[in-house]
């Protein structure tokens, strides 16, 4: 099978809004953060004269709030790398072919080779498919490169298929 596209930088953009809290790094800042900061909350809050409910919900907001803060100012420094990288990934056609031996992706600047032992796993979102390669690599596939919904249903299973049977 064979499919040629094309990726925008909002496809790139998603695809790492789509990976980056799925990364144990991020992970484990996440929580070791929430921890630190959940103690230190907590701490100066319990000292208030306030119900139990009212810490509680105080608590809540401050954690909620600042764990908010962290994702974005994560995302961004991703969106910021992204954008100053794009010119490598974006605006440039691509040709994806695979069989049975495995994926090959070719454009202008490169040609990549993948064994089906080296996709670890094939994830569709509602706009793209992902042919993932490492923990936060992909081969980015938008749907609008296939004319008709069958061909990318068809798309997405067989490359399931073959990702599974290695």
């Amino acid at each position: 099978m064979e499919v040629t596209y094309r990726n925008t930088l909002l496809d790139m953009m998603r695809f790492r809004v789509h990976a980056m809290p799925r990364q144990r790094g991020f992970q484990f800042v996440f929580v070791i953060s929430a921890i630190v900061i959940g103690y230190t909350f907590w701490s100066s809050i319990r000292r208030l004269d306030a119900t139990s409910l009212e810490k509680v919900v105080v608590f809540t907001v401050l954690l909620s709030g600042f764990l908010l803060l962290l994702s974005l100012v994560t995302l961004s420094a991703s969106f910021l790398s992204l954008l100053v990288d794009h010119k490598r990934r974006v605006g440039i056609d691509y040709t994806l072919s695979f069989d049975d031996s495995g994926v090959v992706e070719i454009s202008k600047n490169e040609r990549i080779e993948t064994s089906w032992a080296g996709i670890s796993k094939v994830v569709r979102t509602r706009q793209l498919f992902f042919l993932f390669i490492g923990p936060c690599r992909a081969y980015v596939i938008p749907k609008r490169a296939f004319t008709d919904p069958a061909d990318a249903d068809r798309f997405f299973h067989l490359a399931k298929q073959l990702a599974a049977s290695c």
